[in-house]
């Protein structure tokens, strides 16, 4: 699979998905398993604004947009809104994508030093107040 082949998978699910009933036509939920379109379009948009990032120069920036892709489909999924059989291949796609951006390690920031003149301790010798 491509790196960035998830996104495309995401997007399917999410939008054929996110058509979702209108209500003008009554059936059955058992018949027919959709995600809402409110739920739908908002995965999808985050799905198409991912897509974008991963598109450009730095994919590393797109970290930020997956895990927050990640939390808004788990919470989906625990509040009911996303279909069984759509949930196993949207987490999948998440996870893959996750993997997917390499990144390289953030190098370490520089070390704080403290201020000359300034002790842990209480008094200037280490002794408390220094009073007897």
């Amino acid at each position: 699979m491509r790196p960035h082949a998830p996104i495309g998978l995401l997007l399917c699910c999410c939008l054929l998905a996110g058509c979702g009933d209108g209500g003008s036509q009554p059936t059955s939920q058992a018949s027919r398993q959709l995600i809402s379109s409110g739920v739908g379009t908002l995965l999808a948009g985050r799905a198409d604004a991912l897509a974008t990032t991963l598109a450009g120069p730095d994919p590393c920036t797109a970290v930020p947009q997956i895990q927050q892709f990640q939390q808004a489909l788990g919470a989906a999924i625990e509040a009911g809104q996303v279909p069984t059989q759509l949930q196993t291949p949207l987490l999948n796609a998440t996870a893959s994508l996750t993997t997917s951006v390499k990144c390289p390690p953030k190098p370490p920031g520089p070390l704080k030093k403290k201020p000359h003149g300034h002790h842990d301790q209480a008094g200037s010798n280490g002794q408390g107040d220094g009073g007897d």
